[in-house]
């Protein structure tokens, strides 16, 4: 079995247009401009990069990286065998190779994380490609936890089996990460080359030219370890490729309590670790202060991930990209940030007390209280975190402006308006926080996809690679109070109806297509073929599900999904996406047909 990183394809990445497919080391950097991102999860973002940031250095720059990996091309085969070794698997090491190829991705099933479609990953066989990613991503972010014993030149890698292994250098106490992306990778590169100038560590080589050959070779381990482009890819963890399976046990120590590597937001000093309820944006001010001084591009976007970890199992992935104001300097950004997350507290706590407040009126249950109270100080971050753009852009009065009303839609959202007796508890509840400027209903979320509709359909694709998070989508709309899909959608900053109607669609129907033939029309007649309704009234429906606001989707969507269960019909999400926008941002008006909204 051959592939060589260099030339062979294994990378996705999405073009101008947003189409993805993937591509390797050598042609991302020769059509780095024409690259728009890459269409990965945010574990293996982080990782990418930083091979791309070594690749960088390790070349004297992006015009030179062409070249370099002509010349060292050799060191990017996966399966070689030889003194140099195979892309990041240590040379000379023997064991039974009994670990499924699959269980090299971090947050896949490994360990006691197990999948929901464990059964289904046994059966699917991992490509050359995939396992290329999963290896470059276990060797920064391996969870922590026992693992077994295998020999290094003869010597085994651990005293005892098994072993406690560490976490790789990136894992360590679900430490956050941030970049910068500009318009292209080419401009993304150029940013995140700024942070690592400011990296205290001597520039070293990078491991495939130093590969350490055994536990006594003190010069090449100390490279990997002591040296900045060592540690940008690290090996944390000694694997060797053989067919479907592979050895994999303890590698190269980082230390027991590694250093803050140039990615993680520091504060003192120390990596900022994040939870599942917290929202990233409040980590914004600290990442934005190491951008201090520095003048930057028009279109830049913070971006923001981690994968979320509790000691040996893998809870999940998270990541924020929030576009930076024109103009406006990092140190001011971070400060608006600050004043904000202030603001934001207050409001919060206001909002929480709102809805327990309606609770009690309603029900008068002690645990339904507390949960809308949670359910409540969530939905108003997630509110906040969609009006961000907006909220560095305003001045103080506007800001606070903005979060009263983000503080009613919370209110609204987990509130139900259902009878007369709701309706009364909802009106008291709402005089708890302060008037709203205007009505919530009135104004949508704010959202950037409208304008940037690939960004989301290329969200969800990653999402569909991944089954445990495809099976979190699929709950988008479950009324069952906890919602992990309506997360995973908020994670990349969409909010309004429309992005959530198309999600759900996608979660139940992943059959996306950007071909010719495939626009609003044609998507309208094949789901209407799926659900044995005319095409009007499948468009009517739609249009409608996607200007009737949260409460709305959630009442009446799983009806209208449940056709789409067993179709295979291709649609265009994409343009469905930005039909259904503008329906529901400028009220156009549906065809005027007899509509059962409840109909399958």
């Amino acid at each position: 079995m051959l592939c060589n990183l260099a030339k062979d394809a294994w990378i996705p990445c999405m073009g101008p247009r947003g189409d993805v497919r993937l591509q390797g080391l050598g042609e991302i950097f020769a059509k780095a401009e024409e690259i728009r991102d890459l269409a990965v999860q945010p574990h293996e973002r982080i990782a990418l990069m930083r091979l791309l940031q070594c690749i960088t250095l390790a070349a004297g720059g992006i015009e030179s990286a062409a070249a370099y990996l002509r010349e060292w091309e050799g060191a990017f085969e996966l399966y070689a065998e030889g003194a140099g070794g195979a892309f990041l698997q240590l040379p000379g090491l023997e064991g039974e190779a009994r670990v499924e190829l699959r269980k090299l991705a971090p947050a896949g099933t490994a360990g006691n994380s197990s999948s929901l479609f464990e059964n289904d990953a046994a059966r699917t066989q991992v490509s050359p490609a995939q396992a290329a990613l999963h290896l470059l991503t276990l060797q920064n972010f391996a969870p922590c936890g026992t693992i077994g014993t295998a020999l290094w030149a003869g010597e085994p890698t651990a005293r005892k089996t098994p072993d406690v292994c560490p976490a790789g250098p990136c894992a360590a106490g679900s430490a956050l990460h941030a970049l910068l992306l500009g318009r292209n990778l080419r401009d993304t590169l150029l940013l995140s080359l700024r942070t690592l100038r400011q990296s205290p560590l001597p520039l070293g080589r990078p491991v495939w030219e130093q590969i350490p050959q055994s536990p006594r070779d003190s010069a090449a381990l100390l490279n990997a370890t002591g040296t900045l482009c060592g540690r940008l890819v690290p090996l944390c963890r000694a694997v060797r490729l053989a067919g479907d399976r592979c050895i994999l046990a303890r590698g190269l120590d980082y230390g027991s309590e590694p250093s803050p590597e140039p990615s993680m937001v520091t504060a003192d000093g120390r990596p900022i670790g994040t939870a599942p309820h917290l929202p990233l944006w409040r980590c914004a001010p600290a990442a934005l202060a190491s951008l201090s001084g520095q003048e930057l591009p028009p279109g830049t976007a913070l971006w923001m991930g981690c994968l979320m970890t509790d000691r040996a199992k893998v809870l999940g992935t998270r990541e924020l990209r929030l576009p930076l104001p024109a103009g406006v300097p990092p140190e001011a950004a971070a400060e608006s940030l600050r004043t904000l997350t202030t603001a934001a507290d207050a409001l919060e706590a206001r909002t929480a007390e709102a809805a327990e407040r309606y609770a009690e009126d309603v029900c008068a249950e002690p645990r339904r209280a507390a949960a809308l109270r949670r359910e409540a100080a969530l939905r108003f971050r997630s509110e906040v975190q969609h009006a961000l753009p907006d909220l560095l852009r305003a001045d103080r009065e506007e800001v606070q402006d903005t979060l009263t009303l983000c503080s009613h839609r919370a209110l609204s959202c987990v509130c139900p308006h259902a009878g007369p007796r709701a309706r009364c508890a909802a009106r008291q509840a709402a005089r708890l926080l302060p008037e709203a400027l205007v009505s919530p209903a009135a104004t949508p979320a704010t959202s950037p996809y409208p304008t940037d509709p690939a960004a989301l359909v290329a969200h969800l694709l990653r999402l569909r690679r991944d089954p445990q998070q495809l099976a979190a989508l699929r709950t988008l709309l479950d009324r069952t109070g906890r919602k992990p899909g309506l997360r995973l959608l908020h994670d990349c900053g969409a909010g309004d109806s429309a992005a959530e109607l198309v999600a759900a669609l996608f979660a139940l129907h992943p059959y996306h297509t950007e071909r010719p033939g495939y626009g609003p029309s044609a998507t309208y007649r094949r789901l209407a073929l799926a659900g044995r309704s005319h095409p009007a009234q499948t468009a009517a429906r739609l249009r409608q599900l996607a200007a009737s606001g949260p409460a709305g989707l959630a009442a009446q969507m799983p009806a209208l999904i449940t056709a789409l269960r067993h179709s295979i019909i291709p649609v265009n999400y994409r343009e469905l996406y930005i039909e259904l926008c503008d329906a529901s941002r400028t009220g156009k008006e549906c065809p005027r047909v007899s509509v059962n909204i409840h109909a399958a």
